[in-house]
Protein backbone atom coordinates (compact mmCIF):
# COMPACT_ATOMS: atom_id res chain seq x y z
CA UNK A 1 0.00 0.00 0.00
CA UNK A 2 2.93 2.33 0.83
CA UNK A 3 4.93 1.59 -2.59
CA UNK A 4 1.19 2.37 -4.23
CA UNK A 5 0.45 5.64 -2.82
CA UNK A 6 3.94 7.05 -4.05
CA UNK A 7 3.38 5.67 -6.96
CA UNK A 8 -0.08 7.84 -6.89
CA UNK A 9 2.10 11.24 -5.37
CA UNK A 10 5.10 10.73 -8.18
CA UNK A 11 2.42 9.88 -10.90
CA UNK A 12 0.27 13.49 -9.98
CA UNK A 13 3.18 15.47 -9.31
CA UNK A 14 4.31 14.46 -12.67
CA UNK A 15 1.43 15.11 -14.54
CA UNK A 16 1.20 18.55 -12.90
CA UNK A 17 4.68 19.49 -13.84
CA UNK A 18 4.20 18.82 -17.40
CA UNK A 19 1.48 20.43 -17.41
CA UNK A 20 2.81 23.39 -16.23
CA UNK A 21 6.47 22.94 -18.49
CA UNK A 22 3.85 22.92 -21.20
CA UNK A 23 5.41 19.21 -22.06
CA UNK A 24 2.92 18.70 -25.14
CA UNK A 25 4.47 15.10 -25.69
CA UNK A 26 4.97 14.38 -22.13
CA UNK A 27 0.83 14.67 -21.70
CA UNK A 28 -0.33 12.90 -24.33
CA UNK A 29 1.97 10.14 -23.33
CA UNK A 30 0.24 10.35 -19.45
CA UNK A 31 -2.95 10.59 -21.16
CA UNK A 32 -2.80 7.81 -23.45
CA UNK A 33 -1.43 5.38 -20.76
CA UNK A 34 -3.64 7.29 -17.49
CA UNK A 35 -6.44 4.91 -17.61
CA UNK A 36 -3.76 2.04 -16.07
CA UNK A 37 -3.69 4.04 -13.09
CA UNK A 38 -6.50 5.12 -10.38
CA UNK A 39 -6.19 7.35 -8.28
CA UNK A 40 -9.29 6.81 -6.07
CA UNK A 41 -10.60 2.91 -5.56
CA UNK A 42 -14.60 3.83 -5.89
CA UNK A 43 -16.99 3.15 -7.97
CA UNK A 44 -16.28 3.59 -11.72
CA UNK A 45 -12.80 5.13 -10.58
CA UNK A 46 -11.51 8.30 -10.88
CA UNK A 47 -8.86 8.67 -13.37
CA UNK A 48 -5.58 11.64 -13.62
CA UNK A 49 -7.98 13.05 -16.10
CA UNK A 50 -10.26 13.73 -13.44
CA UNK A 51 -8.44 14.15 -10.49
CA UNK A 52 -8.31 17.44 -8.16
CA UNK A 53 -4.89 18.68 -7.62
CA UNK A 54 -3.69 21.56 -5.04
CA UNK A 55 -6.68 23.89 -3.81
CA UNK A 56 -9.47 21.60 -5.71
CA UNK A 57 -8.20 22.30 -9.69
CA UNK A 58 -7.78 19.66 -11.98
CA UNK A 59 -5.30 20.27 -14.74
CA UNK A 60 -7.53 21.64 -17.04
CA UNK A 61 -7.39 24.72 -14.19
CA UNK A 62 -3.61 24.35 -14.16
CA UNK A 63 -3.29 24.33 -17.71
CA UNK A 64 -4.96 27.57 -17.38
CA UNK A 65 -3.15 29.22 -15.70
CA UNK A 66 -0.23 28.33 -18.19
CA UNK A 67 -1.96 29.39 -21.13
CA UNK A 68 -0.82 26.94 -23.51
CA UNK A 69 -3.70 26.51 -25.53
CA UNK A 70 -2.13 23.44 -27.21
CA UNK A 71 -2.28 21.15 -24.05
CA UNK A 72 -5.94 22.79 -22.94
CA UNK A 73 -7.11 21.20 -26.94
CA UNK A 74 -5.60 18.29 -25.91
CA UNK A 75 -7.38 17.79 -22.69
CA UNK A 76 -10.99 18.63 -24.01
CA UNK A 77 -10.48 15.86 -26.84
CA UNK A 78 -10.13 13.85 -24.41
CA UNK A 79 -13.02 14.44 -22.64
CA UNK A 80 -11.70 16.25 -19.63
CA UNK A 81 -14.74 17.64 -17.69
CA UNK A 82 -14.92 20.95 -18.82
CA UNK A 83 -17.04 22.44 -15.93
CA UNK A 84 -15.01 21.17 -12.87
CA UNK A 85 -14.46 24.06 -10.48
CA UNK A 86 -11.84 24.30 -7.70
CA UNK A 87 -12.38 24.90 -3.68
CA UNK A 88 -13.15 28.46 -4.26
CA UNK A 89 -15.88 27.31 -7.09
CA UNK A 90 -13.64 28.59 -10.17
CA UNK A 91 -13.44 26.96 -13.00
CA UNK A 92 -10.73 26.98 -15.82
CA UNK A 93 -12.80 30.55 -17.67
CA UNK A 94 -11.75 32.18 -14.97
CA UNK A 95 -8.43 30.78 -14.47
CA UNK A 96 -7.41 32.15 -18.06
CA UNK A 97 -9.34 35.54 -17.73
CA UNK A 98 -6.86 36.22 -14.67
CA UNK A 99 -3.79 35.39 -17.16
CA UNK A 100 -5.45 37.84 -19.91
CA UNK A 101 -5.38 34.74 -22.43
CA UNK A 102 -8.51 36.24 -25.02
CA UNK A 103 -7.71 33.29 -27.30
CA UNK A 104 -8.08 30.65 -24.56
CA UNK A 105 -10.76 32.30 -23.20
CA UNK A 106 -12.93 32.19 -26.33
CA UNK A 107 -11.86 28.53 -27.23
CA UNK A 108 -13.19 27.51 -23.77
CA UNK A 109 -16.49 29.32 -24.50
CA UNK A 110 -17.05 27.95 -27.80
CA UNK A 111 -16.78 24.42 -26.09
CA UNK A 112 -19.44 25.66 -24.35
CA UNK A 113 -17.52 26.21 -20.65
CA UNK A 114 -20.13 27.61 -18.08
CA UNK A 115 -19.88 31.54 -18.51
CA UNK A 116 -21.51 32.68 -15.59
CA UNK A 117 -19.53 30.81 -12.45
CA UNK A 118 -19.17 32.99 -10.04
CA UNK A 119 -16.03 32.61 -7.20
CA UNK A 120 -16.95 31.75 -3.64
CA UNK A 121 -15.35 34.36 -1.97
CA UNK A 122 -15.69 37.34 -4.38
CA UNK A 123 -18.98 36.79 -5.85
CA UNK A 124 -16.90 37.57 -9.31
CA UNK A 125 -17.84 35.66 -12.66
CA UNK A 126 -14.82 36.03 -15.56
CA UNK A 127 -16.40 39.09 -16.63
CA UNK A 128 -15.97 41.19 -13.08
CA UNK A 129 -11.77 39.65 -13.85
CA UNK A 130 -11.40 40.91 -17.07
CA UNK A 131 -12.50 44.29 -15.72
CA UNK A 132 -10.14 44.33 -12.85
CA UNK A 133 -7.88 43.57 -14.87
CA UNK A 134 -8.35 46.30 -17.23
CA UNK A 135 -8.65 43.12 -20.28
CA UNK A 136 -11.20 45.16 -22.23
CA UNK A 137 -11.00 43.03 -25.54
CA UNK A 138 -11.76 39.98 -23.45
CA UNK A 139 -14.72 42.27 -21.26
CA UNK A 140 -16.30 43.23 -24.29
CA UNK A 141 -16.12 39.29 -25.94
CA UNK A 142 -17.69 38.29 -22.61
CA UNK A 143 -20.20 40.86 -22.97
CA UNK A 144 -21.03 39.70 -26.40
CA UNK A 145 -21.52 35.87 -25.30
CA UNK A 146 -24.16 36.76 -22.86
CA UNK A 147 -22.34 36.60 -19.55
CA UNK A 148 -24.52 37.91 -16.77
CA UNK A 149 -23.14 41.30 -15.85
CA UNK A 150 -23.95 40.95 -12.63
CA UNK A 151 -22.19 38.25 -10.98
CA UNK A 152 -23.41 37.25 -7.33
CA UNK A 153 -23.86 40.36 -6.00
CA UNK A 154 -27.35 39.83 -4.60
CA UNK A 155 -25.76 37.02 -2.33
CA UNK A 156 -21.85 37.62 -1.85
CA UNK A 157 -21.64 41.05 0.60
CA UNK A 158 -18.10 40.93 -0.44
CA UNK A 159 -18.87 41.58 -4.52
CA UNK A 160 -18.68 44.93 -6.26
CA UNK A 161 -21.01 46.50 -8.06
CA UNK A 162 -19.66 45.68 -11.77
CA UNK A 163 -20.10 49.57 -13.02
CA UNK A 164 -18.23 51.35 -9.75
CA UNK A 165 -16.02 48.51 -10.17
CA UNK A 166 -15.37 49.64 -13.82
CA UNK A 167 -15.46 53.20 -12.55
CA UNK A 168 -12.60 52.41 -10.16
CA UNK A 169 -10.42 51.12 -13.39
CA UNK A 170 -11.29 54.64 -15.57
CA UNK A 171 -12.89 52.28 -18.35
CA UNK A 172 -15.91 54.61 -18.81
CA UNK A 173 -16.10 53.39 -22.65
CA UNK A 174 -16.57 49.83 -21.09
CA UNK A 175 -19.57 51.27 -18.61
CA UNK A 176 -21.40 52.63 -21.72
CA UNK A 177 -21.11 49.06 -23.86
CA UNK A 178 -22.36 47.76 -20.72
CA UNK A 179 -25.21 50.04 -21.15
CA UNK A 180 -25.52 50.11 -24.49
CA UNK A 181 -25.75 46.16 -23.92
CA UNK A 182 -28.93 46.83 -21.48
CA UNK A 183 -27.50 46.41 -18.09
CA UNK A 184 -29.88 47.03 -15.49
CA UNK A 185 -28.56 49.91 -13.83
CA UNK A 186 -31.40 49.63 -10.56
CA UNK A 187 -30.04 45.92 -9.80
CA UNK A 188 -29.35 45.76 -6.17
CA UNK A 189 -26.48 44.15 -4.76
CA UNK A 190 -26.15 42.25 -0.77
CA UNK A 191 -26.32 45.28 1.15
CA UNK A 192 -29.59 46.68 -1.24
CA UNK A 193 -27.30 49.23 -3.14
CA UNK A 194 -27.99 50.39 -6.71
CA UNK A 195 -24.93 51.54 -8.36
CA UNK A 196 -26.11 55.32 -7.92
CA UNK A 197 -26.37 54.79 -3.37
CA UNK A 198 -22.33 52.90 -4.19
CA UNK A 199 -21.40 55.81 -6.13
CA UNK A 200 -22.09 58.25 -3.74
CA UNK A 201 -20.30 56.28 -0.71
CA UNK A 202 -16.87 57.70 -0.62
CA UNK A 203 -15.82 56.42 2.54
CA UNK A 204 -13.87 53.85 0.59
CA UNK A 205 -12.52 55.77 -1.96
CA UNK A 206 -9.74 58.56 -2.85
CA UNK A 207 -11.49 59.63 -5.95
CA UNK A 208 -14.63 62.11 -6.20
CA UNK A 209 -17.32 60.12 -8.54
CA UNK A 210 -19.20 62.94 -9.64
CA UNK A 211 -18.73 61.56 -13.58
CA UNK A 212 -20.02 58.51 -12.64
CA UNK A 213 -22.90 59.51 -10.62
CA UNK A 214 -24.06 61.98 -14.05
CA UNK A 215 -23.26 59.17 -16.03
CA UNK A 216 -25.84 56.94 -14.21
CA UNK A 217 -28.18 59.60 -13.65
CA UNK A 218 -28.75 60.47 -17.55
CA UNK A 219 -28.83 57.15 -18.37
CA UNK A 220 -32.20 56.57 -16.27
CA UNK A 221 -30.72 55.40 -12.90
CA UNK A 222 -33.69 55.68 -10.90
CA UNK A 223 -32.06 58.27 -8.17
CA UNK A 224 -34.73 57.91 -5.31
CA UNK A 225 -33.82 54.17 -4.59
CA UNK A 226 -33.29 52.80 -1.22
CA UNK A 227 -30.70 50.51 0.22
CA UNK A 228 -31.51 47.83 2.86
CA UNK A 229 -31.11 50.73 5.65
CA UNK A 230 -33.54 52.90 3.98
CA UNK A 231 -30.74 55.41 3.01
CA UNK A 232 -31.42 56.74 -0.66
CA UNK A 233 -28.57 58.40 -2.80
CA UNK A 234 -28.90 62.11 -1.10
CA UNK A 235 -28.38 60.43 2.71
CA UNK A 236 -25.25 58.23 1.72
CA UNK A 237 -23.67 61.60 0.10
CA UNK A 238 -24.19 63.77 2.89
CA UNK A 239 -22.35 61.38 5.03
CA UNK A 240 -19.47 60.85 3.10
CA UNK A 241 -19.60 62.79 0.01
CA UNK A 242 -18.47 66.52 -1.32
CA UNK A 243 -20.59 69.72 -1.91
CA UNK A 244 -21.25 69.19 -5.61
CA UNK A 245 -22.41 65.48 -5.49
CA UNK A 246 -25.28 66.98 -3.02
CA UNK A 247 -25.73 70.11 -5.10
CA UNK A 248 -26.12 67.61 -8.76
CA UNK A 249 -28.29 65.08 -7.04
CA UNK A 250 -30.61 67.61 -5.81
CA UNK A 251 -30.39 69.59 -8.77
CA UNK A 252 -31.41 66.07 -10.38
CA UNK A 253 -34.82 66.23 -8.56
CA UNK A 254 -33.72 63.64 -5.59
CA UNK A 255 -36.10 63.62 -2.77
CA UNK A 256 -34.66 65.99 0.40
CA UNK A 257 -36.71 65.18 2.64
CA UNK A 258 -36.29 61.27 2.21
CA UNK A 259 -36.03 59.50 5.72
CA UNK A 260 -33.86 56.13 6.29
CA UNK A 261 -35.18 52.98 8.65
CA UNK A 262 -34.32 55.46 11.50
CA UNK A 263 -36.10 58.64 10.60
CA UNK A 264 -33.46 60.25 10.15
CA UNK A 265 -33.16 62.46 6.35
CA UNK A 266 -30.11 63.53 4.69
CA UNK A 267 -29.81 66.95 6.97
CA UNK A 268 -29.25 64.76 10.14
CA UNK A 269 -26.88 62.71 8.57
CA UNK A 270 -24.54 65.34 7.42
CA UNK A 271 -24.89 66.86 11.22
CA UNK A 272 -23.68 63.29 12.64
CA UNK A 273 -20.76 63.79 10.17
CA UNK A 274 -19.55 67.32 10.72
CA UNK A 275 -20.79 67.76 7.18
CA UNK A 276 -20.92 71.82 8.11
CA UNK A 277 -20.92 73.24 3.96
CA UNK A 278 -23.34 70.21 3.13
CA UNK A 279 -25.68 70.86 6.19
CA UNK A 280 -25.47 74.91 5.19
CA UNK A 281 -27.14 74.11 1.77
CA UNK A 282 -29.46 71.65 2.59
CA UNK A 283 -31.00 74.14 4.89
CA UNK A 284 -30.68 76.53 1.80
CA UNK A 285 -32.68 74.15 -0.20
CA UNK A 286 -36.03 74.01 2.22
CA UNK A 287 -34.95 70.38 3.97
CA UNK A 288 -37.13 69.68 6.82
CA UNK A 289 -35.72 70.50 10.07
CA UNK A 290 -38.53 69.53 12.47
CA UNK A 291 -36.99 66.62 12.76
CA UNK A 292 -33.76 67.23 14.22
Amino acid sequence: MENENKKIKITKSMHDFEIKSNNIKVIELLLKYQYKVKIFKKKGGYELLLTAYTEGRNVLMIASQSGNLDIIEILIENNIRINERDYDNKNALIYATEKGNLKLVQYLVKKKININVCSFCKGWNALFYAIDKNYNDMATYLIDNDIDMYGNNIKNRYSKNIVSLAYEKKNISLINYMIEKGINLDCKDYNGETELINACNNNYREMNNLKLIQLLVENGININEKDNEGDNALIIASMTSTLDIVKYLISKGIDVNAKNNRMYNALIMACEHNKFEIVKYLMECGIDILII
